[in-house]
């Protein structure tokens, strides 16, 4: 244990903070413990960003005062369930939560694995710390094993299923097949699971380096069917697996061109929505727009963004990206994508890679310069169409300029007068 006392030390040099919090615990006459997640990566070594603290009794106004002392942010969890957490000014996330037990021993026990069912008390001698292990979790670290705690594991929170496939690409270790059985035999229970909780968990998971592993998890347990539906008939899983295969080795080969804006916390990150994007092109589910906004409870930009990743450019578009020289024509290139062309070039660049991150970067740069509020300028504005249209409807104002700019890309229109004369044509025709 002498390695892990020494990690254990260096996390309180590191955070002197919580040296600040042991003395505000032992003043209020709390008991506490660290758990879970944060001992278990301790002792893979892993840096700890986010602790979990179990306590007996209410922790909240301890966590409230603590939050005070070191100009930290605390806020609710769970109200009803006294659960809080505290963000402090050294980044570090602190989870504060009653037992669910009588004893540390009886919480520990209907933790989710057995890897997470450790505890450390925080009023002992931090240089010589005493762990609780009652259910062997650093043996089956030493093994590689995730296991849960008890089938009641799944019963209590059913998006422990989820968790469980997250830890298995995440973490040096895999399911025992006793485990992978009970998430096959509890599948169902994912549908009580609220959505935002899901999309978290799907996100971890499709944004790992082994999001393809995921994906055979999420398939072969039947959590993939419980989230998504039925697949088409002529759904092919070789097909989608080279596919999504091919995807994650592109986005490893570029990791930088998809990192997502610094300080993002959402887990359904870019890297994540290609993923899914991907899938859902093979899989084909009824009712895509239900199923990203109900089930997975996207945001209205990701459930955007996926769908328009569903239909790939036409063969005319790729032949325009590769010749067009015109800044102003690149911008209307980029415009026909519609809704949030980054993503798209991005993706397509990726995907299907019959376009190169270079000319993705050149057409979005022509883009930003052309644009205005998100679109290129008309040749003929409302007004001048107005007065060119005569009787037609103002709803056909928008067609029209819609098909000028296709001219424009044509190399049939350049300007407002050539403009003019290409439409009084068309109406004559």
């Amino acid at each position: 244990m002498t390695n892990f006392n020494q990690r254990v030390d260096r996390l309180f040099v590191s955070h002197p903070d919580l040296e600040v919090l042991r003395q505000i615990l032992a003043e209020e006459g709390i008991s506490a413990w660290l758990v879970g997640g944060t001992l278990r990566d301790l002792l893979l070594q892993k840096e700890i960003v986010d602790i979990d603290i179990a306590t007996v009794g209410d922790p909240s106004a301890a966590a409230q005062k603590w939050a005070r002392k070191v100009a930290g942010r605390w806020f609710w969890l769970d109200e009803e369930r006294s659960q809080s957490r505290v963000l402090t000014s050294s980044r570090l996330t602190v989870d504060f939560t009653p037992l669910r037990a009588p004893t540390i021993e009886g919480d520990l026990s209907l933790r989710d694995f057995r890897i997470n069912a450790m505890a450390l008390p925080l009023d002992g001698e931090l240089n010589q710390p005493s762990l609780l292990d009652p259910l062997s979790g650093q043996d089956d670290l030493h093994s590689k094993c995730l296991r849960f705690c008890s089938e009641r594991s799944l019963q209590d929170d059913p998006l422990r299923m989820l968790k469980g496939i997250r830890h298995a690409v995440t973490l040096p270790v895999k399911l025992d097949d006793a485990s992978f059985t009970l998430i096959k035999e509890h599948a169902e229970l994912l549908k009580n699971v609220a959505g935002e909780r899901i999309r978290d968990e799907l996100g971890k998971i499709f944004s790992s380096p082994d999001a393809v592993e995921g994906f055979t998890l999420l398939e072969s347990s039947g959590l993939l069917q419980v989230l998504l539906g039925q697949s088409q008939p002529d759904y092919q899983r070789d097909l989608a697996v080279s596919a999504l295969t091919s995807l994650q080795q592109s986005i490893e080969k570029i990791e930088a061109g998809i990192a997502d804006n610094e300080g993002q916390t959402d887990p359904f990150n870019s890297r994540a929505i290609f993923f899914l994007a991907t899938l859902l092109r093979f899989y084909r589910p009824e009712k895509l727009d239900e199923l990203l906004h109900k089930t997975l409870r996207l945001s209205r930009q990701q459930e955007r963004v996926i769908i328009s990743l569903q239909q790939a450019p036409s063969v005319d578009w790729y032949r325009l990206a590769a010749t067009l020289n015109d800044s102003r024509k690149k911008a209307l290139l980029v415009e026909q994508l519609g809704y949030f062309p980054d993503e798209q070039l991005l993706y397509w660049a990726i995907y299907e890679q019959k376009i190169s991150l270079d000319k993705v970067y050149n057409l979005l740069g022509s883009f930003y310069q052309e644009q205005k509020l998100g679109r290129v300028p008309d040749l003929l504005d409302g007004h001048q169409l107005r007065e060119l249209l005569h009787d037609q409807p103002d709803s056909s104002i928008g067609e029209w300029q819609t098909r000028i700019k296709q001219a424009e890309l044509d190399g049939q229109v350049n300007s407002a007068e050539s403009a003019s004369r290409w439409l009084q044509q068309q109406l004559s025709d």
